[in-house]
């Protein structure tokens, strides 16, 4: 997958795309006259004192993007729009995420929000990488445009159970064979998305599942062997990965592994 431009990948269809493939990019950013200003490596531009170093990759599939980040401790994004919904899904250290005259603090685990064109920024009190599902974003009211912050223990829980027969969700999983193999699902859900985690314990499976708009995932830990449409992958941590819409996918853990997942609708 080349890149288009600094900082504008080609779009790929590929269904999974191995992060191991994919090079750090570094890019300097910094506000002058109340415009963001960046500096890609390779561009040539001097960079500021001020300028915050970003490290990143970026998969820019057909429908949306995914694009893991690192920040030092100490680093300092300018407040800026996007052109899409943008999901925060914090991986380790802790940072501040403001958006607009509002702030959250997020650790592993936790979630983020910010609506197209609603200003944010972050603050990194300890370095740490984070993943951003950056989707379409959907016709909302002016009131739903807002920052919104989820911590890990308010998500919603969902017990699965999966054997050679069925598979059960929430309180049906009571009934499941004493076989049956057990994951949990934590939907993290703001105006118009669903951020989903998914924790398999390994060798546990999931039930296949299709959804009406094409789906993002990102393996946040371990490995898994991904199954979508007819097409079979051994996704680790790192890895991103596509399901069309309308295609079946499932899940089996070949070590513990956490993914996670959102649905990017078209417009």
């Amino acid at each position: 997958m080349a890149d288009a431009s600094y900082g504008n990948p080609a779009i790929t269809d590929a269904l999974h795309v191995s992060g191991s493939t994919l090079p750090w990019e570094t890019v300097h950013s910094w506000m002058r006259d109340g415009h963001m200003q960046t500096a890609w490596s390779g561009e040539g531009k001097n960079v500021p004192p001020d300028g915050t170093e970003i490290t990143l990759k970026i998969i820019a599939f057909p429908v949306g993007s995914v694009r893991e980040i690192v920040l030092k401790t100490g680093a300092s994004t300018h407040h800026h729009g996007s052109y899409e919904d943008v999901l925060f899904y914090q991986i380790g250290g802790r940072r501040v995420q403001l958006c607009q005259d509002e702030s959250g603090t997020l650790d592993a685990g936790d979630v983020s929000f910010e609506p197209h064109g609603v200003d944010h920024s972050t603050y990194q009190l300890i370095g740490g990488p984070f993943v951003e599902f950056a989707l379409p974003a959907p016709e909302r009211s002016g009131s739903e445009a807002r920052g919104l912050w989820i911590k890990a223990s308010e998500a919603r829980e969902i017990p699965c159970a999966v054997w050679d027969n069925g598979s059960a969700e929430g309180p049906d999983t009571y009934w499941a064979p004493s076989d049956a193999k057990r994951h949990t699902r934590h939907i993290f859900s703001v105006p118009g998305h669903d951020l989903i985690e998914t924790r398999l314990p390994a060798g546990s499976p999931t039930a296949p599942r299709r959804d009406v708009h094409d789906t993002l995932f990102y393996v946040i830990s371990g490995t898994a062997q991904v199954t979508i449409g007819d097409a079979t992958f051994d996704a680790v941590a790192g890895d991103s990965l596509r399901a069309p819409a309308g295609s079946a996918y499932a899940f089996t853990a070949t070590q513990d592994a956490v993914v996670i997942q959102a649905a990017a609708r078209k417009l």
